[in-house]
């Protein structure tokens, strides 16, 4: 649905998005300050505003989570891709609720981009020659919300000693497991390999949640990265809303090299509609760390050949059966 021109102003709009939300926690994208967020501090003095220009969020904001998004003056200075990233990130880890305020016609982006990531076009206002139009996102109207990303259910913000003082992330894992993202899939997304195909399973969910395109493409099979569409991958990870994971089974065979199975369903949604995926997974393990086969991606080896995956043995007697 078009949104029409508004009678009201873009600062009478926000003022009253403000009002309505009356944030404590505040992230502002863009724009440092403008008339609308000055009068809402002056009378909120005790809203915390974190502030951030145009582009990926800084480490320090990107682990916290906001009541409130205003993305102002922001999509016009980046790429599409960069735009799609940086609220399909947003939108699943930071913030319940957003609000864009963007000229369709200094950017790239049209109303359809926007109801890709759930958001709705609220108003539109004529400016002389300028139209504005400002989305919004609740994630409470939205849908039913799953625990882990309900605010109420989100750690309390603390530092760890263990990590030399600096503060932890607050974010609950989006894999679904309660933990801290920094003691569950973030662990392993910052290097550390996951301990069998399971926890790799997990993490690649958490890693689409959280858009990490080089962790996916790392953690599938060496043979196969150089099949896979990079670009396909960060649009399909940015445009979609993800709803939950269920790992069903996780079946694990012996010998050298190892292999596992990992049955799971996998939840989400697009500008389709909502979606629910249910597989079993291939996993192969080798010099310490777990690989995901994928099966979309063609590999060519004879069954005579030396096993795509490096252990030394024919592809008939190691991974063939697995793809």
């Amino acid at each position: 649905m078009t949104a029409g021109i508004s009678t009201r102003t873009p600062q009478q709009a926000l003022a009253a998005l403000l009002d309505l939300h009356r944030p404590k926690r505040l992230l502002l994208l863009g724009a440092s300050q403008f008339p609308a967020l000055e009068a809402f501090q002056q009378a909120h003095p005790d809203t915390q505003v974190s502030v951030a220009a145009p582009g990926a969020l800084p480490a320090a904001l990107a682990a916290q989570r906001f009541d409130l998004a205003l993305v102002v003056d922001c999509l016009e200075h980046l790429s599409k891709p960069q735009g799609l990233t940086l609220l399909g990130g947003i939108r699943n880890l930071n913030a319940s609720r957003i609000a864009v305020l963007v000229d369709l016609a200094a950017c790239d982006w049209k109303d359809t981009d926007f109801f890709s990531l759930a958001l709705q076009a609220g108003e539109r206002f004529q400016r002389d020659e300028q139209v504005l139009t400002l989305f919004t996102y609740d994630l409470l109207d939205y849908k039913q919300v799953p625990d882990w990303l309900n605010a109420r259910f989100w750690a309390t913000r603390k530092t760890s000693k263990s990590t030399g003082g600096n503060p932890m992330s607050t974010s609950i894992c989006p894999c679904g497991s309660g933990n801290l993202l920094d003691a569950c899939c973030g662990h392993y997304h910052a290097g550390h390999p996951a301990p069998c195909a399971a926890a790799l399973m997990r993490s690649r969910y958490s890693a689409y949640v959280r858009g990490l395109v080089d962790y996916l493409v790392a953690t599938t099979l060496p043979a196969q990265q150089a099949g896979l569409d990079r670009n396909a991958i960060g649009a399909w990870s940015a445009q979609s809303t993800w709803l939950g994971l269920e790992v069903e089974s996780s079946e694990v065979f012996g010998g050298q090299p190892e292999h596992a199975f990992v049955t799971f369903t996998a939840r989400w949604h697009d500008a389709t509609g909502e979606h629910s995926h249910r597989e079993r997974s291939s996993f192969v393990q080798n010099d310490g760390r777990w690989y995901f086969i994928d099966p979309t991606v063609e590999v060519k080896a004879g069954r005579n050949d030396a096993c795509l995956c490096g252990s030394g043995q024919k592809f008939k007697k190691c991974c063939s059966s697995y793809l």
